[in-house]
């Protein structure tokens, strides 16, 4: 159904209850797809075809029920507090319950007094945009997956200076720069020894999170064939690993 809205309605005919949503929503927002793949949910979101609101649910695809939802309103004043206040019923709730929710129970939570509506005159007339988008609700729950949980990168947290062990109190108060200098020393020199040459192109390109180090083959020099590297990767890991941090790690920027 499509809505109509013959007329705005003002905040003045409005009860207490729809301008205090209209000034302060509760569940207005939005949830990205990630949103949805990190919570292991389902998201569905559909616009009403006379912008008056766009709603974002979070679905449990199991059992069709609405864990968490949102919306952004942008029409008339009235569609606020209608879509704050029926996102906020909805949640827990079935699909086919919400999308079958009468618009009357929702003006009736707006109401500062039973029998008092809402909008005035308007009466239900400012809900009309709701019908709609439950229909598109219903129409888009067949298409709406769970997306892949995407992999979390655990973030570096440095050992506490209390649980430092002798090797982590000689490597970590370096500064960054010392630290890299060390680096390149000692890499420098297990390459030379390994190869028994000193013009190999290679540079310490970054020292990330204390102790991931990354290298790059190329530059002015001698070029270790492709094959090699690999195993040059290794033999740089083992010596800074053996003269500096067991924790240390090499790898070769793409």
């Amino acid at each position: 159904m499509v809505s109509t809205m013959t007329a705005p309605i003002l905040e003045a005919s409005m009860s207490d209850q729809a301008r205090q949503r209209l000034r302060k929503p509760l569940r207005r927002g939005s949830f990205r797809p990630l949103d949805a793949a990190r919570a292991e949910f389902g998201l569905l979101t559909v616009a009403d075809t006379q912008g008056q609101a766009r709603i974002y649910w979070l679905i449990d695809l199991n059992t069709q029920v609405v864990e968490d939802a949102r919306f952004l309103a942008f029409g008339s004043l009235a569609s606020h507090p209608i879509a704050d206040c029926w996102t906020e019923q909805l949640r827990g709730q079935s699909v086919e319950a919400v999308c079958h929710m009468a618009a009357a129970d929702i003006e009736a939570a707006l109401r500062d007094k039973s029998g008092t509506p809402a909008f005035g005159e308007a009466g239900l007339e400012p809900l009309n945009f709701i019908s709609e988008l439950q229909a598109l609700a219903l129409a888009a729950l067949p298409s709406v997956k769970l997306l892949p949980k995407p992999v979390e990168v655990e973030r570096y947290q440095r050992k506490r200076e209390q649980d430092w062990d002798e090797q982590d109190r000689v490597w970590l108060p370096l500064s960054l720069m010392k630290k890299i200098m060390q680096v390149q020393d000692l890499a420098g020199k297990a390459l030379s020894e390994r190869l028994n040459r000193s013009d190999i192109a290679w540079s310490v390109e970054g020292l990330h999170d204390d102790f991931a180090v990354v290298v790059k083959f190329g530059g002015t020099g001698w070029m270790p064939p492709e094959d090699e590297q690999p195993t040059l990767v290794l033999f740089i890991q083992s010596a800074l690993q053996n003269a500096i941090h067991p924790a240390i790690t090499v790898s070769v920027k793409s």
